[in-house]
């Protein structure tokens, strides 16, 4: 067996396990498919985190083209946006988009890719537990110890972007939001 092998492997067990646990903690009900493809997206962007860097291309413009490109591209797209909104969302802190944006972008061509290929059932449960998907990706792929991180930074993104993932922290840690018009924090 080969060193790749290996490591592809330790890192489908390490998320498998990861995935399932996160799967479990938000009591979600994904298919056995749609967990096997999150576990494998990961591993796969375990090894190619560059894709999905601030200097690649436009999200929505990928996905214009694609569409004309077909299922591979769309899928592409969806993987993409899937570790953008799921894995690094805080790298959209500083730019004009936001992970409901990004995360429309994802459902809509995992959507696509169903409609073209209806026997591949997962990308029909992508498109529509793209929310789901992405929070358990995020969890597997943090710290279960949030024993470093800034209130108040993590307050102000949420009051920008009501990322659910922002809220459970802040939820976690005591707080108790009110409604977006009063900007309360008890």
């Amino acid at each position: 067996m080969s060193t790749r092998v290996k490591v592809n492997e330790t890192l489908r067990s390490f998320f498998y396990e990861r995935v399932e646990h996160a799967v479990e903690r938000r009591k979600a009900s994904l298919s056995d498919e749609t967990q096997a493809y999150a576990v494998n997206f990961l591993a796969a962007y375990a090894r190619r985190t560059g894709l999905a860097g601030r200097r690649s291309r436009a999200l929505a413009l990928d996905f214009m083209e694609a569409v004309d490109r077909g299922a591979s591209a769309l899928r592409d797209v969806g993987d993409r946006a899937l570790y953008i909104a799921g894995v690094v969302p805080r790298s959209l802190d500083r730019t004009p988009m936001n992970v409901r944006y990004v995360a429309s972008i994802g459902t809509n061509a995992y959507r696509e890719v169903g409609g073209m290929l209806p026997s591949l059932t997962v990308f029909n449960e992508l498109a529509e537990s793209f929310e789901t998907v992405r929070l358990i990706v995020g969890d597997a792929t943090t710290s279960d110890e949030h024993e470093h991180i800034n209130l108040l930074e993590v307050y102000e993104r949420w009051l920008g972007a009501r990322d659910q993932r922002d809220a459970e922290l802040l939820l976690a840690a005591g707080m108790r939001l009110d409604d977006a018009a009063t900007h309360g924090v008890h």
